[in-house]
Parts: structure tokens; sequence; C-alpha cells
């Protein structure tokens, strides 16, 4: 079901977007789709933003745990770089530079923008891939007690 909804969205910032929007879109979306996918309903906030700014700016704040104690405050500032979630709010956070930049900012050079940021993401989650091949190695090796 989520990814018939993802679909319509996708279908729908092609049309509105631009291609290298959509491209990002695709390629954001579908590793969310694969390995966070509560983050989807942010993209699909995010790509909503032609409609109305409004949507834009809900995005970031539907990702904040609301309601809560102020003592969870203080994990959810350690739950960014627990688990490689800072993959998770980092994409969602490109997603949302480039929606706005093709908006709202320098509507003329999302190519650019969209192709550095991919590879600027290219050597991030390179890194996360092999930092985390490594730790397996190492627990592998490990003699257990």
């Amino acid at each position: 079901m989520l990814a018939l909804v993802d679909a319509a969205v996708l279908w729908y910032s092609s049309q509105v977007l631009g291609f290298a929007v959509f491209v990002a879109l695709v390629l954001i979306g579908t590793f969310q789709l694969l390995r966070a996918p509560w983050d989807a309903s942010i993209n699909w906030l995010i790509v909503m933003a032609p409609i109305s700014w409004i949507f834009l700016a809900l995005a970031p704040i539907a990702k904040l745990p609301m309601r809560l104690p102020v003592q969870v405050w203080g994990d959810t500032n350690r739950a960014i770089g627990h688990q490689h979630n800072y993959i998770y709010f980092g994409l969602l956070g490109t997603l949302w530079l480039i929606v706005f930049n093709y908006l709202y900012f320098l509507p003329g050079v999302e190519n650019s923008i969209v192709l550095g940021l991919g590879l600027v993401w290219c050597f991030i989650l390179g890194y996360a891939y092999l930092e985390r091949r490594a730790k397996r190695r190492e627990s592998v090796a490990k003699p257990s007690v």
C-alpha cells in the first residue's frame, strides 16, 4: 500500500518538479522505502511544496517527536548519530533543500545541485558501508569467551 501511494507521489513530482528533482526523489525515496519506510510520509510532505509552502514547513516539524516529556528531547539529540540515523535525517534534509532550491531560491541550477549532492551522498553511503563491513569483520575475528 505504501508503494502505491509513493508511486502516485512520484508521478505527481515528475509532472510538477522537473526531471532532476524527480531523479533525486526516486533515488532518495527508494532507499528510504527499503530502509526507513516511516520517512516516506515526510518525503510526501516535501514533494507537495508546489501546492503550498506550508507543506515544506511542516516536513521538518513532522519529523520531531511531539507531545513527549522534556527529558526525551535529550535522547532525540543523541538519536541522530545512533545506528546511522544521520543518513536518514540527512537524506530528508537533502530532499528538502533540493525542493526548496527548485521552488524558491535558485530554480535554474537544480541539475548542478542534485548532481553535487548526489556525489556527496555516494561518498557518505560508501563510507557507511565500509565502516559497517569493517565492524562485522572485527566481530567475527574476536574469539568468543
